[in-house]
């Protein structure tokens, strides 16, 4: 006849088989998503931002993350008020490696054309070598009209680096998105200091009031 502990012995591995979905259930409810993590850190910042819900027929959320079968989705948008951009969108891009996280700010421009040239921005950092230096400076560069702006307005270099942006992984790019009427300053995932969030803000003032 068994023993009690030969038949309770049997029944742990169908305890823990039972156990175990509601267990990752469980840490899936308590694992904070990329889009609340963000949302919480800008309250912390002082700047006023709401989580929000698109209607089925806004295409907010899928400016710049190409066609139907593209790795990029949104994770969700948060909304911003009285500021340059209306709109932050949390992506995630799918790779064979895992996800990388990116944050689109977006910029309202109704009348920008597809007629109009448009080229993509993007931030260089100048360092003292190659690999692994120091970053020294940072310019702009692509689309001449607008990227002369950028470099001219010190505020933005000085915040990004007063923000501790030179010791960051990552950069920071502009892409046109005419088709949906938006300019997008992407940045790979980073809980922004409130000094390069602002600076990211003066960028989109400039992108906002520039002459198309």
């Amino acid at each position: 006849m068994p023993s009690w502990i030969q038949i309770f012995s049997t029944f742990i591995p169908i305890l823990t088989l039972l156990a175990l979905p509601l267990l990752i259930k469980k840490l899936k409810k308590n694992t904070t998503s990329k889009v609340d993590e963000f949302y919480q850190h800008l309250q912390g910042i002082g700047i006023k931002a709401y989580i929000t819900n698109l209607e089925k027929d806004d295409d907010t959320g899928k400016v710049g993350l190409g066609g139907r079968f593209t790795s990029q989705k949104s994770e969700g948008l948060i909304e911003l008020r009285n500021l340059n951009s209306g709109f932050i969108n949390i992506v995630a891009d799918s790779t064979q490696y895992g996800v990388n996280y990116y944050l689109d700010y977006l910029v309202k421009i109704p009348n920008l054309l597809w007629s109009s040239p448009h080229r993509k921005i993007k931030l260089v950092r100048k360092k003292t070598s190659i690999l692994t230096g120091k970053t020294i400076d940072l310019e702009w560069k692509g689309n001449v009209s607008i990227t002369q702006i950028l470099n001219s307005d010190y505020r933005i270099k000085d915040k990004l680096f007063q923000g501790g942006f030179d010791t960051m992984k990552g950069n920071i790019w502009i892409y046109p998105e005419p088709k949906h009427g938006y300019y997008r300053i992407r940045s790979t995932y980073f809980l922004p200091t409130r000094l390069i969030f602002d600076a990211i803000d003066i960028i989109a003032k400039h992108i906002k009031s520039f002459n198309y």
